[in-house]
């Protein structure tokens, strides 16, 4: 099994699991990832597409996703 990853650079240079490079669309958040530090993205939760219901789970680094699926699953990273 594989899954596809997007990852975009925090402000202080860190990696994080994120589609867009605003985090409008997919957070309760608004702006640029590349504005914000982790600790700031990590205040910004999930929101299912389509409801826009936010979720308590919030902004992943990629650190964080790798230690997750370590010996599960194939990731491809898309940048």
């Amino acid at each position: 099994e594989i899954v596809e990853v997007d990852v975009r650079r925090s402000k202080d240079g860190q990696f994080v699991v994120m589609h867009d490079s605003w985090l409008d669309r997919t957070t309760n958040c608004k702006g640029e990832v590349i504005k914000r530090t982790v600790a700031e993205l990590k205040t910004c939760r999930l929101v299912i597409e389509g409801t826009g219901a936010v979720t308590d789970e919030p902004v992943s680094t990629l650190r964080e996703m790798l230690m997750a699926t370590r010996d599960r699953i194939l990731v491809n990273i898309d940048n």
